[in-house]
């Protein structure tokens, strides 16, 4: 009888543990990425500007969460894709992205009276 998986155990595994090593060497790269820009913000801009871009960086934090809105995760454990799928993917991530940016900067208001800092406005508009 043939093997309904095509793939060993031991090649998936061998995958599967490269493409977590290469997950990590990314997130990890990401890390060190914000801090120097973090730094280096903090440096050029001093105290007072940095501490509104960093609440800013929440707000961008919560929006990155929610951008994807799984799409593409649910597009790559596809077994086939079509240009079709691929086009609507897209679409629906670009409009989801003005909306959430339309939002974010009607509910600078909002962010200004939860922080308490008026000056907040203009830089997360």
């Amino acid at each position: 009888m043939a093997n309904p998986f095509p793939h060993d155990r031991r090649n998936l595994s061998d995958r599967s543990l490269s493409a977590l090593k290469w997950n990590y060497v990314g997130v990890a790269a990401k890390i060190l990425a914000q801090l120097l820009i973090g730094v280096l913000l903090a440096r050029l801009l001093g105290p007072e500007p940095f501490g509104l871009v960093a609440m800013a960086w929440i707000i961008i934090g919560l929006g990155n969460l929610l951008a994807d809105f799984g799409l593409g995760a649910a597009l790559v454990q596809r077994k086939e894709i079509t240009d079709l799928e691929v086009r609507y993917v897209f679409t629906a991530q670009v409009i989801f992205g003005f909306v959430l940016t339309g939002i974010v900067a009607a509910s600078a208001g909002l962010m200004a009276y939860v922080f308490k800092r008026a000056d907040i406005v203009p830089v997360v508009q």
